[in-house]
């Protein structure tokens, strides 16, 4: 065995000091970490304290940039750049009334930017002055150059640069700006007889020649042949936009190792290489000249063959290199490629969007054209000069009309170096700060219709008075090159007067060419659905805390406004589809994809959504399916014809007395009055004794049972569709809110049953002993030459179920039910909006006023008949208007039970369709100018040839609203009585209002309202 086999032992002190250095070290290490990221995340949330104030979410920065991500990934419609700004638009939407938007990417805290006042302050602030952390980005290619330089550095280069723009500067320029402008002009000519060709590559290149020529006094002829300077310049910018994109590759470490940072390392070598060449040679010829005796400044006055020409940009450089060695050749080659880049490109997509909208217009179009003729006569060989591009005022509208809804620079970034308070919010030192100007420039304050191309607004007359931050074509005069901008005006001016010369000479090529241009080629049969396609627990929860964890505004008013938001973002589209949960929902907003779904006898069902109210309405009408709908609908279309509708018009006019008494009281002990729940009490008065023949007197005792039971019923069943892990009923019946939802169930089941109960009662005894018909009517319930009573909707009901015992009692304590539900509320939002929205306009309520006096004339007491709702044309048009602003049912939904095309997408069975009316009535290409209030819309001569389906207040279709006819002569009697009595004063703005989707639109915070009585007839 011996020695051989013997172990060796080691001593436990050995082992012992051995792990305790270890675990010391891995300690330590762990320590660090722990005190860097602790660090870390208290500097961040201690800077971020006053930045919390401002509007924005407050959602978990990981899980947000884990959503974004993974949405734009597998997002297969479009480039995930498309998305990606769309969805920035849509965000900026939901934000719109706050005026400005904070968000958190990361640890890094950005603020957005897009109404002018507070653009103002940024751009103007001397504490916005550094460059936002995207322009880290281009420091590889422009070292410090002007873009990325900040400080003192960025100051001494301004003004050592200003010199180079000046107007003598860019009138030498002109001869070279017009050679390019024509040579493009002629490779346009020869694509005439095309079907269609992409113009942005032609201009690009023209630009380029354009700045190379100018700048650098170099000819690369960019538009004859693809030179290595040409296609390493275009790399290099189209990698920039998608390294932003891809956070992952934002560190330089790792970029550098991508195939994508070896190309953008290769490309920047290149243009370094090329740019130093040129200088080089240039340097040369200058020292050359200096040591044949020639001074400077004589020597920068001439080219390289001799031709006398002024001191232009890289002279500028080169001078100030030779006077002061501290500013080097590499110093000299980071202004040039960064003016390369700065101006080329920004040039070639101001002229490519503004020969797109000069084409899309054939009006505007000529107007160029005959402002051509006018300033070149017959001589279109003429060279321009200076002069010339001062008095082409016109183009000059239309280049800027072009940059307000494609500005070459959507968005600036900067970071504030102090603290700085914009509109009230202190935003903190280091805060990333982006002016959104595309936005900006689309704010319909200062731009009404903002999507329409109109180059008039830009006349002299039409600009007075405009915010001077509402418009930025650069960034607005401070920073960048502000005489850059009259150098890229003039290109763009001579390249494109150019150009439209040429359009002038072959007008009949080109007129087909400019209809064909971007023309979208035909969509597959089954084309992909548009929308975010994102599935999973985290992409679901995101959304959630994000809205759960804002506390400047409920649940319910972010939810809404989120879904308007991504409306804004498909809105080309006019649909979008997402997943609420394993659910797909289709959100449709456009009338051409809402005609499919509400046109069609098959898609009857209604969405999941409704199930939450079958515990009050069963399977009534408005929850019940195809075969079982159709049979009620049929046997419920009866009770709303004319002469039924007529009998209740008496009620209407009672009530609605009743409303104006119970105004004109509050308004004796107030200054003013939140409208909704007095015109909800109305509304339920009136639905009440219509539909059940019962009085509940609602107006006058607002405390009763039924009326708070049926109030928090909705409001409760909007709380649980919000919350997911409640929509089970074994689950919900067991939380409090569910206690108080059955609670209230029971009230208003019990209340309709007993109704029901004892007005069949009453039906037997009227078909034993027919003088009991009137025995216990008011004189006011008997009505016509009969001495009839008045009957109600229950009264048809019960005649149905007298004469067929299959339609139960329970089948009649349903449908008395669902019009007691569907029938209240929905007025009830009407009204209060119509009645805030004519406190707002004071001309339109005195044309109201006008209209009711005219046709009620002189005798305050008189009762409004049906022929007198018929004659309320200008009324029904305020009615209407209304309720394309503010539709009472804001959204609803269909089940697909079989497969249905929708423009061009095949949507399987099984998906949940929403018709988002609020938005579909928001359409710009149906209702131009879709915020303001204009009942002139609904004119008969104003409203020929409008899509059907791009208003539907009440849906549309087969299973549109039954009782629409009710409604409306409900609606006017009640605003012609008000209306008759008082002037209305709205005293919150519409920017105040917080809208909310409780089944029915409603105001969050109320609509605040005075009323002053009228003195009758005061107006005539």
């Amino acid at each position: 065995m011996g020695a051989e086999n013997t172990l060796d032992i080691v001593p436990l002190s050995s082992f012992v000091s051995d792990y305790s250095n270890r675990s010391l070290y891995w300690a330590s290490f762990v320590s660090a970490i722990a005190f860097v990221l602790t660090f870390i995340y208290v500097k961040f949330r201690y800077n971020s304290y006053e930045l919390l104030k401002a509007p924005g979410s407050n959602a978990s920065n990981i899980l947000v940039a884990y959503a974004i991500v993974k949405a734009v990934c597998n997002n297969k419609i479009a480039h995930h750049n498309v998305v990606s700004f769309q969805t920035l638009c849509g965000i900026v939407h939901i934000y719109e009334k706050a005026r400005l938007l904070r968000f958190w990417f990361g640890f890094k805290p950005i603020v957005i930017f897009f109404k002018p006042e507070t653009v103002e302050v940024v751009l103007n602030s001397n504490a916005v002055l550094e460059k936002s952390f995207v322009y880290d980005f281009l420091a590889p290619w422009f070292k410090q150059g002007l873009i990325t330089s900040s400080g003192q550095k960025w100051k001494k280069r301004r003004r050592l640069l200003t010199p180079a723009f000046h107007f003598r500067i860019l009138d030498d320029f002109l001869p070279v700006i017009d050679k390019h402008a024509r040579y493009l002009a002629e490779k346009l000519a020869k694509e005439v007889n095309s079907e269609c060709f992409d113009l942005v590559p032609y201009i690009t290149l023209c630009s380029l020649d354009i700045l190379c020529e100018t700048a650098m006094g170099k000819y690369v002829g960019a538009q004859k042949r693809d030179t290595p300077y040409v296609k390493a310049l275009n790399a290099a910018s189209h990698l920039f936009g998608t390294r932003f994109m891809k956070p992952w590759l934002w560190p330089e470490f790792i970029f550098s190792l991508t195939a994508a940072g070896k190309i953008f390392k290769e490309s920047t070598d290149v243009m370094d290489e090329f740019t130093k060449g040129v200088i080089r040679e240039r340097k040369a010829y200058i020292m050359n000249e200096m040591r044949s005796g020639v001074n400077m400044e004589d020597a920068f006055n001439t080219d390289n063959f001799g031709t006398k020409r002024k001191k232009a940009f890289l002279d500028l450089l080169l001078s100030e290199h030779l006077s002061d060695p501290k500013f080097t050749e590499e110093d000299i080659t980071e202004e040039v490629n960064t003016f390369m880049f700065a101006g080329h490109d920004t040039t070639a997509v101001g002229m490519s969007w503004a020969l797109y909208l000069i084409g899309q217009d054939p009006k505007v179009q000529k107007k160029c054209q005959e402002e051509l003729e006018e300033i070149f006569g017959d001589d279109y060989s003429r060279p321009f000069t200076l002069d010339d591009v001062k008095n082409l005022k016109y183009i000059e509208c239309v280049l800027k009309e072009s940059q307000r809804l494609y500005p070459s620079l959507p968005y600036i970034g900067r970071v504030s170096s102090s603290d700085i308070v914009v509109n009230g919010y202190t935003i903190p030192a280091g805060t990333n700060c982006m002016i959104f100007t595309y936005m900006l420039h689309r704010d319909p304050e200062m731009f009404p219709d903002p999507e329409k191309f109109d180059p008039d607004r830009f006349l002299s007359e039409n600009s007075v008075g405009r915010h001077p931050f509402a418009l930025v074509m650069s960034t607005s005069g401070r920073v960048l090159f502000d005489r850059l901008g009259h150098f890229v005006i003039s290109s763009i001016y001579s390249a494109l007067t150019t150009v439209v010369i040429s359009v002038l000479t072959l007008y009949v090529a080109l007129k087909f060419y400019y209809k064909t241009v971007y023309k979208p080629k035909p969509a597959p049969i089954y084309r992909p659905i548009p929308g975010p396609k994102v599935n999973g627990f985290i992409t679901n929860v995101v959304p959630l805390l994000s809205i759960f964890r804002n506390k400047a505004a409920s649940n319910s008013v972010l939810l809404f406004q989120l879904a308007c938001a991504y409306s804004h973002v498909f809105r080309k589209e006019g649909m979008w589809l997402f997943y609420g949960g394993f659910k797909k929902i289709l959100i449709l907003h456009k009338a051409e994809t809402v005609e499919p779904v509400l046109n069609s006898s098959e898609v009857l069902s209604k969405g999941f959504e409704y199930e939450f109210l079958t515990p009050m309405l069963k399977e009534g009408l408005l929850t019940s399916k195809r075969d079982k709908w159709r049979n009620r609908r049929k046997l419920l279309t009866p009770a709303f014809h004319f002469r039924i509708l007529d009998e209740f018009i008496p009620i209407f006019n009672e009530q609605a007395k009743i409303f104006a008494s119970t105004i004109a009281s509050r308004m004796q002990t107030a200054e003013w009055i939140d409208i909704a729940p007095f015109t909800s009490l109305c509304t339920l008065d009136i639905i009440c004794e219509t539909a059940m023949g019962k009085k509940i007197n609602a107006q006058i005792n607002s405390e009763s049972p039924y009326v708070q039971a049926l109030h928090k019923f909705c409001h409760a069943a909007v709380e649980r569709l919000l919350r997911p892990w409640v929509w089970a009923d074994a689950i919900y019946y067991r939380t409090k809110d569910g206690k108080e939802f059955k609670r209230c169930l029971d009230i208003m089941n019990n209340f309709t049953r007993q109704v029901v109960a004892e007005r069949k009662v009453q039906k037997l005894q009227e078909r034993t002993d027919p003088s009991a018909n009137n025995n216990d009517a008011d004189d006011e319930e008997i009505i016509g030459r009969k001495n009839r009573r008045r009957q109600a909707l229950l009264d048809l009901l019960l005649d149905v179920h007298l004469n067929d015992e299959t339609f139960t009692l329970e089948d009649v304590a349903e449908e008395v039910d669902n019009f007691m539900f569907a029938g209240h509320d929905t007025t009830s939002s009407g009204l209060s909006f119509a009645l805030y929205m004519l406190g707002l306009h004071p001309e339109i309520q005195r044309k109201v006023q006008q209209e009711i006096d005219d046709i009620l004339g002189d005798d305050e007491d008189r009762q409004i008949t049906l022929d007198d709702i018929k004659q309320f044309k200008y009324l029904d048009c305020v009615l209407k208007e209304t309720r394309r602003l503010w539709p009472p049912t804001p959204f609803i939904a269909r089940d697909l039970e079989e497969d249905l095309i929708i423009d061009g997408c095949l949507v399987p069975k099984g998906t949940s369709c929403g018709i988002l009316i609020y938005m579909l009535h928001r359409d710009p290409d149906v209702f131009p100018n879709p915020e303001v209030f204009d009942p002139n819309r609904f004119l008969l001569e104003n409203s020929t040839g409008r899509h059907p389906f791009a208003y539907v207040p009440f849906s549309a279709g087969p299973r549109n609203c039954i009782g629409q006819r009710f409604a409306t002569f409900e609606a006017v009697t009640v605003m012609a009585t008000i209306l008759r009595k008082f002037h209305v004063k709205s005293l919150d703005p519409l920017d105040r209002i917080h809208l909310i989707d409780e089944l029915v639109l409603r105001s969050e915070y109320g609509l605040r309202m005075s009323f002053v009585p009228r003195k009758f007839r005061e107006d005539q």
